[in-house]
């Protein structure tokens, strides 16, 4: 938190105090959003009980280098940055996230179940072909360490968002070189991490139709 022009901003981090009304409605729907989370998962499995299945779900999905857009803040016809007041402080608007359908698909997404299902399609795997469970473990490591990687930056884009937001409020549209120099290499940092995904996908889609063409499946 801190005062500027007369300002109270608070980081995104400091989360707005909630009546125990908001608090019912919040866990209300992250119950409910938990069960689809099984339905979908269920489904996804009952599409995956043969290996050549289990390969087409793995092919289905999608990466995309969104260069984490939704940490965005909303700007006005002015170039300024949107805002909302809440408890006397001030709290910026993000951009909306990318379609439910379309996240729920695309690897290395940090605001979607799409990589806790991709791991959970992966321990399917290690059932459906038990001999090399092994390899299949190790690729699903390897896949949940860049992930866990994209939440991090992901992290940092939107404090860095948040800062350049503050600084936009009180620049009188001037640029900041060092903010924007950081924003780049960050984005440059999660560009390689999405490559990375890229390459873990193809290497188990070639890992299971080798298994599929020794078995003749």
């Amino acid at each position: 938190m801190l005062l500027k022009n007369n300002i109270l901003i608070v980081y995104r981090s400091k989360k707005p105090r909630l009546s125990w009304f908001f608090y019912l409605i919040n866990r209300c729907f992250y119950s409910f959003l938990s069960a689809l989370i099984d339905v979908f998962l269920f489904k996804l499995m009952q599409k995956s009980n043969t290996i050549p299945q289990l390969l087409k779900t793995i092919e289905d999905f999608q990466i995309v280098k969104c260069n984490m857009y939704h940490e965005s803040v909303v700007i006005d016809s002015n170039r300024k940055p949107v805002y909302k007041r809440i408890d006397d402080a001030i709290v910026f608007d993000r951009v909306s996230l990318c379609d439910a359908n379309h996240r729920k698909v695309r690897l290395g997404c940090a605001h979607s179940i799409v990589n806790s299902n991709f791991s959970k399609i992966l321990e399917n795997a290690q059932l459906l072909i038990p001999k090399q469970s092994n390899e299949i473990l190790i690729f699903k490591n390897k896949f949940e360490a860049v992930i866990a990687k994209i939440y991090v930056l992901d992290h940092k884009k939107g404090q860095m968002e948040h800062e350049l937001a503050i600084f936009e409020m009180t620049s009188n549209g001037k640029s900041n070189a060092q903010l924007d120099l950081s924003m780049n290499v960050l984005k440059a940092e999660h560009n390689i991490l999405m490559d990375n995904i890229i390459s873990i996908k193809s290497d188990i889609e070639s890992f299971i139709s080798k298994v599929i063409n020794n078995s003749n499946l």
